[in-house]
């Protein structure tokens, strides 16, 4: 800015970075919104998060919560993405995306891992539901009465099921790509120690 005008000062071109920073986070508010319905779904979520009360008091200051908020919406957009992807190696490339996120968002937020456990959480948990909705059923139209090694056929048919398969290359692609990242960002032993 003070290539354009003399004038601005270090405190009023600092004032301006929440604008900025939130700017952003309406973009990835909507891209997200518009990957999950569409176009008029993203401009609804884009509006809600640019006026929200508790969003705009977090994010007024200069402090770095504008950061936080902003890669938490990046990681849901990369989240996302990684789900929803075509093939195996655009979720290869947006899974490790989210692993690069994370140690990034380690130099805005000593915090950074709430976030990063939440989202394993949620993928794990996501398994386990899938997992037990698959044994629950075992016994579909075709597939009653036993059989030896029903418990086998039981873990094939699991190990089959798209849903497990995406969402296990995803958590096994998060854990390998944040672990490197952050190795190469903050160093191997800062992954491991959350006190920091």
């Amino acid at each position: 800015l003070s290539l354009a005008n003399s004038s601005i000062t270090l405190m009023y071109a600092q004032a301006l970075v929440p604008i900025l920073i939130s700017t952003l986070f309406v973009l990835f508010a909507f891209l997200t919104a518009r990957k999950l319905t569409n176009s008029f779904g993203g401009f609804f979520a884009a509006m809600l998060v640019a006026v929200h009360p508790i969003i705009v008091s977090r994010t007024i200051s200069t402090d770095n919560d504008s950061y936080t908020v902003l890669f938490h919406f990046i990681a849901f957009w990369l989240l996302v993405c990684a789900l929803t992807a075509s093939t195996w190696k655009k979720q290869l490339a947006w899974s490790a995306g989210l692993g690069l996120m994370f140690p990034v968002f380690s130099l805005f937020w000593e915090g950074w891992w709430y976030s990063f456990d939440v989202t394993l959480i949620v993928l794990v948990g996501s398994i386990i539901y899938y997992a037990l909705f698959t044994l629950i059923n075992k016994h579909n139209a075709g597939e009653a009465g036993s059989e030896t090694g029903a418990g086998v056929g039981v873990w094939k048919r699991i190990s089959k099921k798209p849903q497990l398969r995406l969402l296990a290359f995803v958590v096994l692609t998060l854990m390998v790509s944040s672990f490197l990242f952050t190795s190469i960002i903050r160093g191997p032993g800062y992954y491991f120690d959350i006190q920091q």
